[in-house]
């Protein structure tokens, strides 16, 4: 029968990784991320947003007949009440107004057919009975 070692570590034998001092790095935790910089950094809801003429434009553009104004309000209530973060609010908008437009169209696919005029009806006519078997 062949013999088994067991190797048995002694945790005080055990020495921790080197840790290099934080002063060979300090050049490189002083520079900013290469993949992040300010420009793309994504921020709260502006105050100050504004339809401009070029998000009023690619609107027409893309036949969006709803009101702008009460889906931009819409839009930027949704986005405070949700601390939302954006790299882009005009992106966002465009998104947010091409979903409401689309919306809006279902919307009007579920309504139901207005109804009828009850001076059109005939009230003696009881026909229905036999679509129940009666």
């Amino acid at each position: 029968m062949a013999k088994v070692e067991i190797n048995i570590i002694n945790k005080k034998t055990i020495t921790p990784p080197m840790v290099p001092p934080l002063e060979k790095f300090s050049s490189v935790l002083d520079k900013p991320s290469r993949t992040r910089t300010s420009g793309n950094r994504a921020t709260q809801t502006p105050n100050d947003f504004l339809i401009t003429t070029e998000l009023v434009e690619w609107a027409a553009k893309q036949s969006i007949k709803i009101n702008l104004d009460l889906e931009t309000e819409k839009f930027l209530n949704h986005h405070r009440a949700k601390n939302s973060k954006f790299s882009c609010w005009q992106s966002a908008w465009r998104n947010w107004m091409l979903r409401a437009e689309a919306y809006a169209e279902e919307k009007k696919l579920r309504q139901p057919p207005p109804p009828v005029n009850s001076n059109q009806l005939d009230w003696d006519d009881t026909s229905w009975r036999l679509d129940l078997g009666l």
